[in-house]
């Protein structure tokens, strides 16, 4: 499931920067029916990203509440999300 997570985040990152919420959203909205994803595998594994150098966060103002983390796909997070499209075995 890690790799499949790293996949998926990386993909939706690929679309647009997002905060953690909607991110979490929008993968129990693509297979939460069969596996949500829980805060304690999400967090981590953005915090593994995060590590390599594959996205970035930063603080964002909120609409009308608080300041919220925003995540941001780099220039390497781009390069493995089609380094893991071109050679899926690696799932």
């Amino acid at each position: 499931m890690a790799s499949e997570l790293t996949l998926t985040i990386l993909g939706f990152l690929h679309e647009r920067p997002m905060h953690g919420y909607e991110l979490k959203a929008r993968l129990n909205a693509l297979a939460g029916h069969l596996r949500p994803v829980s805060d304690g595998a999400l967090y981590p594994a953005i915090a593994r990203l995060e590590a390599k150098g594959l996205v970035e966060r930063h603080e964002e103002q909120g609409a009308a509440a608080a300041r919220r983390m925003v995540i941001t796909l780099t220039g390497a997070g781009e390069e493995e999300l089609f380094a893991r499209l071109r050679e899926p075995s690696d799932l």
